[in-house]
């Protein structure tokens, strides 16, 4: 039997029968930066560890770039260790995935969408900060202590009236667990109704606002006057105005698919 071109199809067998199998591909070059067990880490893989970073747009990249690796490769390693343990086949494990695969598919389409807007014209931009002038005037950055505890059933039986710390005082004198942190919010971004909620939290009565799987109390803790100055006030009318309108694009095309889609729900689980 002989191949096209004369070489003997036994021969060119032989040939690559003599190709060890983990041949080893070299040392990474080009895109690729490193590999973990065979695994390669490229130049957008680095890119994206330093968006999810938190480092300010315009730092010099190759200054980071090592931590930046070494925090992939640590990733990656630990992410091998957790498939041995058959993590990546537990259910949560598949739910939470699942999960954060559609909510990253939504903003790829939110960013998508995004570049097809129209920008907001310079008259729509002067006539929405006019409308606004107060509200940036008196702009705040609120403060908000916040208790969490698991929504089981067992929070009935506590009782969660007052201030954060009283609760808080009680829970520990009966060992019951909770977690507290704290939370920023701007004013500017708070509708009327979350804006008066949390201003009467200030007199000593913490606000309920409970979670999937969780019981909220809320409480204002400080809020800091922090006014848009009137030369950036036409930037803040334009991002205001560009978010609303990303937020309507948004809403009108989820009517039009619930229109489209077939929706069954369990009973008592129905909007």
């Amino acid at each position: 039997m002989t191949r096209r071109g004369g070489v003997p199809a036994l021969s060119l067998l032989l040939l690559l029968a003599a190709i060890p199998a983990g041949c080893d591909p070299g040392p990474p070059e080009g895109q690729v930066v490193a590999r973990v067990d065979g695994e390669e880490i490229t130049r957008r893989d680095l890119l994206l560890e330093l968006q999810a970073s938190g480092l300010a747009p315009g730092v010099d990249v190759d200054r980071y770039r090592k931590a930046l690796l070494e925090a992939v490769v640590a990733r990656k390693l630990l992410a091998q260790a957790a498939r041995q343990d058959g993590i990546d086949t537990t259910p949560e494990y598949v739910a939470a995935i699942r999960r954060d695969r559609e909510q990253r598919l939504v903003q790829f389409l939110a960013n998508r969408d995004a570049t097809r807007l129209q920008p907001p014209t310079p008259d729509a931009i002067r006539a929405h900060a006019a409308r606004r002038d107060g509200a940036y005037a008196a702009r705040q950055l609120l403060t908000v202590e916040r208790l969490r505890l698991a929504d089981t059933g067992a929070e009935r039986a506590i009782d969660l009236r007052g201030p954060i710390d009283a609760v808080a005082a009680r829970m520990d004198t009966d060992g019951r667990r909770y977690r507290r942190d704290r939370a920023s919010e701007d004013s500017l971004t708070l509708t009327p109704a979350r804006r008066a909620a949390l201003a009467a939290t200030a007199g000593g009565t913490a606000l309920r606002t409970d979670q999937p799987g969780e019981v909220v109390l809320e409480q204002l803790v400080a809020a800091r006057p922090a006014p848009i100055a009137p030369a950036l006030r036409p930037a803040v009318a334009r991002d205001e105005l560009e978010r609303a309108a990303r937020a309507a694009m948004e809403a009108r095309r989820t009517a039009r698919l619930r229109a489209r889609a077939r929706i069954e729900y369990q009973p008592g689980y129905a909007p």
